[in-house]
């Protein structure tokens, strides 16, 4: 089978394709996976072993002669010919459009009885064949913030594959990775002692937080923190990096600026050796997210994490929720960008604590300083759209609910012994969750569920008034019958909603029950047997 992918520019926007580049492979067995490209985006692509072949355009160049000089118009329509030429020759049986405009006319020209995410036909323009580009399309046009799936996840429904099989991609060759190192070692970097990296400018003003919030940041992460500090950009940005270099004295010998120093595969190989990335939502993030390291990534203006946040597992978002965010004007702001102004450095300095903890395996820090500011924690796995957790839920997630001062009637004393191990048990199991151990969470998940049907059991043996045997009757079994079912799915997003919202509850309503002067078990009180 012969399919073209199309995506011409943007290195994070191609990059968010590669989860289905992989799906694609899965479904079609010994399939050819054509993909036109940018000249300037061949190197993102040239290793990835979904991809059969590569054909690329000069699409900047041909931007600017359209706009500026239309002596070249005859030129650039005799090399589209021939590239269409050359497509048409290959005879795709599906084609995956993933850019619109130019993107769905060659899609049209390529020729397929099968276009998905966009085309465009004389007379009728550009429109959308297939259910899921329909859907985002309208999505985005009324209420971006009704979209709660990545656009990484999109594709792969547009393609109509499995989302998240691996991640996303981006391979490296040993050179690259060797240039890489002996940029570091110029700058004083040992393997030991990785650098957090960071990336200050954006393609667009409204999209750079600024150097009077990095210059802080950088001090923290050098002074309190004791880390080495590499600063990542093109050759544009340099100013904004000796501005930063400059205001920070001292602490600046710890700075490595590698500012317009790479291309795509060395910025890859710099990455690689990284503790962490610290960005907004830029194309370095995306390369980041593909290749390993994590990201504390700054979310605001028109960045929407839901659509565009890093992809995969661990990674930390920091995003205002401002009433008028994400925004598609930016440009014509009247509130002063008070989305980008809520964030601070203190934040991000918090959100590198709780990165640090989860890495580290230590306590986490006891809670997120701001409700307007909110922190997420992304959780992406095959089969499954990537999810945002809020980290502001995390304190609560935490705290035991029988921390109270209120008397226990005698005959509930064993069941909120056993229950307190509970939330024990519930305690570890988030704290795994957080940190990203998987099979941790669903071993003690395993363990959890057990003890609830133990307690079930118990509770089912003994005379209990109406209050209680309501609450288990009414409540604990559905919620126990679903957890079996998330748990024989592996299903971590359903399985962390039943614990804050149904087994919490629960056990919070027992409690309440245990609190009062009303006999709770009837008769004597014999010893829970387990």
């Amino acid at each position: 089978m012969n399919i073209l992918v199309i995506r011409t520019h943007r290195l994070g926007d191609v990059l968010q394709l590669t989860p289905m580049l992989e799906g694609l492979k899965k479904k079609y067995p010994g399939s050819t996976i054509t993909f036109l490209t940018g000249t300037d985006m061949k190197d993102i692509l040239s290793q990835n072993p979904d991809v059969g072949e590569i054909i690329t355009i000069p699409e900047k160049k041909y931007r600017y002669y359209l706009r500026e000089r239309p002596e070249c118009y005859a030129h650039v329509f005799n090399e589209m010919y021939d590239i269409i030429g050359e497509l048409k020759k290959k005879r795709f049986q599906l084609i995956i459009n993933r850019q619109y405009e130019v993107g769905s006319v060659l899609a049209c020209l390529a020729e397929s009885q099968d276009i998905r995410g966009g085309t465009f036909f004389p007379g009728r323009g550009f429109f959308f064949d297939d259910g899921p580009s329909q859907k985002l399309f309208n999505i985005i046009k009324k209420d971006r913030k009704a979209n709660r799936r990545n656009l990484a996840d999109w594709a792969c429904r547009i393609a109509g594959v499995e989302s998240g099989c691996r991640g996303m991609t981006f391979n490296l060759s040993e050179p690259d990775r060797m240039e890489a190192d002996d940029l570091l070692k110029e700058g004083g970097v040992c393997n030991d002692d990785p650098p957090v990296a960071i990336q200050m400018g954006a393609a667009r003003s409204f999209r750079q937080w600024g150097t009077e919030n990095f210059v802080p940041l950088i001090r923290w992460l050098v002074e309190v923190m004791n880390k080495s500090v590499v600063l990542l950009g093109t050759e544009d940005e340099k100013d904004q990096t000796e501005t930063v270099c400059l205001s920070l004295g001292t602490a600046g010998n710890r700075v490595i600026d590698l500012t317009g120093k790479t291309d795509i595969k060395t910025l890859g190989g710099i990455l690689e050796r990284c503790r962490c990335l610290i960005t907004g939502d830029t194309g370095t993030m995306h390369m980041a997210a593909a290749i390993g390291p994590p990201v504390i990534s700054l979310f605001y203006g028109t960045a929407y994490p839901w659509e565009t946040g890093p992809y995969g597992t661990g990674h930390l978002i920091i995003y205002a929720h401002e009433p008028c965010a994400p925004c598609l004007y930016p440009d014509k702001c009247t509130f002063g960008h008070q989305c980008k102004n809520d964030i601070k450095p203190h934040h991000v300095c918090r959100a590198y604590e709780i990165f640090e903890a989860m890495k580290t395996k230590k306590p986490l820090p006891c809670c997120w300083p701001d409700s307007i500011v909110r922190l997420y924690i992304t959780e992406a796995r095959s089969g499954h759209d990537q999810t945002l957790l809020p980290v502001n839920d995390m304190n609560d997630l935490m705290h035991p609910f029988f921390a109270r001062s209120a008397p226990v009637d005698s005959g509930m004393k064993d069941i909120s012994a056993y229950m307190v191990n509970l939330q024990n048990r519930n305690n570890v199991m988030m704290e795994k969750f957080y940190r990203g151990d998987r099979e941790g969470f669903l071993n003690v998940f395993a363990e959890y569920v057990g003890g609830w049907i133990k307690l079930v059991t118990y509770i089912n043996s003994q005379c209990f008034n109406e209050d209680i045997a309501e609450i288990f009757s009414r409540n604990i079994l559905p919620v126990i019958n679903e957890a079996s079912r998330a748990l024989q799915d592996e299903d971590l997003v359903t399985i962390s909603d039943l614990i804050r919202y149904d087994f919490n509850t629960i056990i919070d309503k027992l409690n309440c029950r245990g609190a009062t002067n009303r006999p709770i078990v009837t008769g004597s009180s014999p010893k829970m047997p387990f």
